[in-house]
């Protein structure tokens, strides 16, 4: 499946990032996993990994507390730009 300039094969296994926001745009992953590793959305190994995330932000970031993620809206305003677009590669 094409979307964008991007291209999705869902054969292949692919990475699931795990982080939060620290600000409006701005979201740091802190881990990730392959989507194999887990099964449906109620699978506990989800909220062991969103747990994980939480954990390792604030052992990396003890002064910041991320922005709440519920509702999504207080995560992206849509006035981002994807940087990989604009120089046709990944970001540096």
């Amino acid at each position: 499946m094409k979307y964008g300039n991007y291209a999705f094969n869902y054969n292949q296994d692919v990475n699931v990032l795990f982080g939060t926001f620290a600000k409006d745009d701005c979201f740091i992953a802190v881990h990730q996993k392959l989507r194999s590793e887990f099964g449906g959305v109620d699978d506990p190994k989800w909220k062991k990994a969103t747990d994980q995330a939480v954990d390792r932000w604030n052992t990396l970031f003890p002064d910041h507390h991320p922005i709440p993620a519920v509702p999504f809206s207080n995560c992206l305003t849509f006035a981002y730009t994807d940087e990989r677009m604009l120089s046709g590669g990944a970001c540096p």
